[in-house]
Order: C-alpha cells, then structure tokens, then sequence
C-alpha cells in the first residue's frame, strides 16, 4: 500500500523503514524543514538543571548537536522521544506517556521544585501548556530554542496528484502543525473532494480535530500517542478495509506535544 509520509525528514526516512518492512511503500512529502540553531548560554542552564524535559525528537538531536554532554538526566514526552535521545548517546531517560500532560505528571511524580529548575529545549513553535502546568506545580522552567521547524510550502505535483486521483489511500499526520500545513495546501490544490478516497491516520485527537476539515473516508486516531500506535491503525487502513468510519463520532481535544 502506497502511505504519503509528512514528517520532516529525518523522522520521514526512519519511518519509510518501517513501512517498507511492513510490505508498504512510503512516498516522503515534508511540510516542514527542521533547521538546527546554536543555544545560547546553554552549559550554564544545563549547570543548574536537574533535569532536561525535551517533547520532540528534534529537541532531543538539537540538545546533542548543541552539547558533547551524554551525562545529562533527561525527560522525555514519549517513546521515540526518548529513542532518538538513546541514538544521540544519552543514556539517563525517564519517559512520559506520550503527551505533554503526561509529561507534566511524570515532573509532578518524580522531581520536587526545590531540587532545581527544568530546562526544556524545544522548537521555536511551542503548543500546549507544560510550562505553565509545571509553573502551577511550583517548578522554575528555562525553555531555550533548539531549532526552528519552517513550512516547506507546496506538495511536489506528483504527490498532488497521487492524491487527486486517489492513487495514495493513506495519509500518516502526526501533529496538529503539520495537519494545518496540510489542509491548506489541499485548499490551495482545490483537490479536497478526493479525499474520500482516502484514510487519514493521526497521532492524536488533537491532530485528529485539525485534520477533520477534509472529507477522510475515514479518520483513525493511533490507540497513543505513539510511532508504533500509529503503525498499528494500518490495519484498519486502505481501499481493503472494512473498518467503520470513526468520523461519525468527533474527536476530543487533547493537548498536543510542544
């Protein structure tokens, strides 16, 4: 099955991998290019942090490129998360449940404010609210800017019209970002009445509420917040299915990893 793959490209790649493992060919569209930055004064906010939070695979390859540091304890909102963190070489993770607000319990559960401020290297777009949940809980957060996620801009003409004609039936969207990006560009194609040919699989209801502009045949929400979650909705995907719609029932709001 032929599954149009959004994500930047580094994450893009490694899950291409995976499909093509699963018998599927991934076609890679990025609707965002990540561009890594220096982090200013970063030794002296790691120097006083008791632990990193990163919500994002790219803050944990910004955090490694910015750093030669591996004995950092980190704090990551989820699996691959803290996968990538393991590849860069970081070893001391604790690992969330998937979004921010499970982040926030696991600081709540584990850390006590009075042991040291969180630092929280993320993107230069941040969604949802941890560091306000974490100030509400009495922790001191020093966000710093690891990279910026810029839009790409237009679907190359092969992949607009794979999907205008219905020769793409899956579409993978894993954040609410880049399902904006996303109906956009099909706004902009005019090609949106094709969609009902299509399976959009979404990494959370809140991905799932931005995506809902688009007539899906049907709009799947991964079990969790999580790679392989979204992996196993393929089952349910593609022209062969026989799965129920779950439009019929809309998605709930759920805060999006920053």
């Amino acid at each position: 099955m032929r599954i149009l793959v959004t994500r930047p490209i580094d994450d893009a790649q490694t899950l291409a991998e995976q499909l093509h493992r699963l018998g599927h060919q991934a076609v890679i569209a990025p609707l965002m290019t990540v561009r890594y930055r220096p982090i200013p004064d970063l030794e002296r906010v790691l120097d006083r942090a008791q632990r990193v939070l990163l919500t994002s695979a790219n803050g944990a390859r910004a955090l490694s490129r910015a750093t030669d540091r591996r004995d950092l304890k980190l704090a990551t909102v989820g699996r691959a998360t803290a996968e990538a963190a393991r590849r860069a070489g970081f070893t001391r993770i604790d690992v969330a449940g998937g979004d921010a607000d499970r982040l926030a319990e696991l600081c709540a559960n584990s850390y006590r404010p009075e042991d040291g401020p969180l630092a929280h290297i993320a993107g230069s777009v941040v969604t949802g609210r941890l560091g306000e949940q974490l100030g509400a809980l009495g922790f001191t957060v020093e966000r710093r800017v690891g990279y910026d996620a810029a839009a790409i801009g237009e679907l190359p003409p092969p992949v607009a019209e794979g999907l205008a004609q219905g020769q793409l039936p899956v579409v993978m969207l894993f954040s609410p970002r880049t399902a904006r990006l996303f109906l956009d560009e099909i706004e902009r194609l005019g090609i949106g009445a094709s969609f009902c040919r299509i399976d959009a699989l979404c990494l959370s209801p809140a991905v799932a509420e931005m995506a809902a502009g688009l007539p899906w045949r049907r709009l799947l929400v991964a079990a969790e917040p999580a790679g392989d979650a979204m992996l196993a909705l393929l089952d349910q995907a593609g022209p062969n299915s026989q799965a129920p719609n779950p439009q019929a029932a809309p998605p709930q709001s759920a805060t999006p990893q920053g």
